[in-house]
């Protein structure tokens, strides 16, 4: 028998209960809320049963698709500002109107368009 180190291992991962659950009106609201109240993307992970990468992901679909270089927290404290600003702001227009992943396409368009486009080989190792 050979002896092999062990691999290092991670503590294990939180369990979220609404992981892979779909968002409803009511999450986004909570999330709205939440980021209303100056909530850390922590605490309404917590709130929410969600992982911080999900808060903020949410976050990045609930503005309008013209808002540049918004990704992750930066995303988030935009999308507060815009609250904080605008207590009338129409995040559920934005969402409906735009539909979940419009502001995520629209700022790949505008990356094409300034010559940024992630450089992606194809399944033949070419190009």
């Amino acid at each position: 028998m050979v002896w092999r180190p062990r691999k290092a291992t991670r503590p294990p991962a939180v369990e979220h209960r609404h992981r892979n659950a779909d968002w409803t009106n009511t999450h986004y609201r909570q999330l709205v809320d939440g980021l209303r109240a100056r909530l850390t993307v922590e605490q309404l992970a917590e709130d929410l049963d969600r992982t911080p990468g999900a808060i903020r992901s949410r976050g990045k679909l609930l503005l309008p698709a013209g808002t540049p270089h918004a990704r992750g927290q930066h995303a988030v404290d935009v999308l507060r500002e815009l609250l904080l600003d605008d207590p009338d702001y129409p995040w559920e227009s934005v969402l409906l109107a735009e539909g979940p992943g419009a502001a995520v396409l629209e700022r790949r368009r505008h990356r094409a368009a300034a010559g940024r486009l992630e450089h992606r080989r194809t399944a033949d190792g070419s190009g």
